[in-house]
């Protein structure tokens, strides 16, 4: 992997590969446009909840609640990950909207946030708890 960010860094004009060399980069002029490539726990860390997990979406799926047919139902009990194979979803999108549900409202009352996003939120919350603290407003 390291070999190719190199390849990448060199094509691209970065200096380096550290910190400094990135942050230069990213914001200088040549720099048009970023790309991360990220594993499942950027996802859980914003509060989505993943799907292998203790307590996730495949140890919490309960088949015979689920819209489906008595033979998708064994499917899902046999492999849990059967509600998310593409040949479900296309025979019946039930099963995986149904079981995504939570997550889709959640989104979309902005339930799921990034940790930077929360972070920011606490910050707030904690110097507007402060200023009320000390009696004194802005």
């Amino acid at each position: 992997m390291v070999g190719c960010l190199t390849y990448v860094a060199r094509d691209a004009g970065l200096a380096s590969l550290d910190l400094a060399g990135v942050a230069k980069f990213l914001g200088s002029a040549e720099c048009r446009s970023v790309a991360l490539l990220t594993g499942a726990g950027m996802s859980s860390g914003a509060g989505i909840p993943d799907f292998r997990s203790p307590g996730g979406m495949y140890d919490t799926l309960r088949p015979e609640l689920i819209t489906a047919t008595d033979r998708q139902r064994r499917a899902m009990v046999a492999n849990p990950t059967a509600v998310v194979m593409k040949d479900m979803f296309l025979q019946n999108a039930f099963p995986y909207l149904e079981v995504r549900r939570p997550f889709i409202l959640g989104t979309q009352a902005r339930q799921s946030r990034t940790l930077l996003q929360r972070a920011v939120a606490e910050a707030r919350q904690m110097d507007e708890q402060s200023i009320e603290n000390s009696g004194k407003t802005c």
